[in-house]
């Protein structure tokens, strides 16, 4: 008896079309993945982006607008004007003058330093006009701000035959009182 050998089965699809199959399956899977994994990070850019605007709109709504920014320059520009402008004949006057855009602590600070140079202001005849230059809000608060000032103060005094002009530059703290922007504190910067 002679047996056979058995037969050998040839596989239908040759190697090579097996591996096509497999990339092209492969790389199907992968576009399908890389789609939906960009679908999912553009999804969550937009949901990060709306939570952006969300809570600037809250901090917008919480914050000083540009109202509050405007009249708090406007007070800083003129409140600066009546601090550094004055003149011999009218002391009393600009004392008065001093305490009404001031808060009280600031204001009693400041009185003492003009109660001591009085009596150098009446011997000199000195007459000083502050003019802003240039202005900016530093920050804000709905109570509280920081502006920054460029003044010019032309000076006249007796014997002198022309104005001296001093340049400077302030940061003037505001504080809400009672519905005004007041003086609490100068600083020169």
């Amino acid at each position: 008896m002679t047996s056979t050998p058995p037969r050998q089965t040839r596989s239908r699809f040759h190697p090579a079309v097996v591996v096509s199959i497999v990339l092209a399956v492969l790389l199907v899977g992968a576009i399908v993945a890389g789609t939906v994994a960009v679908s999912v990070v553009r999804a969550d850019a937009k949901t990060q982006l709306k939570r952006a605007d969300d809570l600037q709109s809250k901090l917008d709504a919480a914050g000083p607008g540009a109202e509050v920014r405007k009249d708090v320059l406007a007070a800083a520009q003129s409140d600066v004007g009546v601090l550094f402008s004055y003149d011999y004949r009218k002391l009393n006057d600009y004392a008065a003058a001093t305490k009404k855009v001031t808060t009280e602590k600031f204001g009693a600070e400041f009185a003492k330093t003009v109660a001591a140079i009085k009596p150098q202001q009446l011997s000199q005849q000195a007459v000083a006009k502050a003019a802003v230059t240039d202005a900016a809000v530093k920050d804000a608060t709905a109570t509280t701000a920081h502006v920054l000032l460029f003044v010019d103060t032309t000076t006249t005094t007796k014997g002198a035959t022309t104005p001296s002009v001093q340049r400077t530059r302030v940061q003037l703290t505001l504080q809400l009182v009672a519905g005004h922007w007041l003086v609490d504190d100068v600083e020169a910067v």
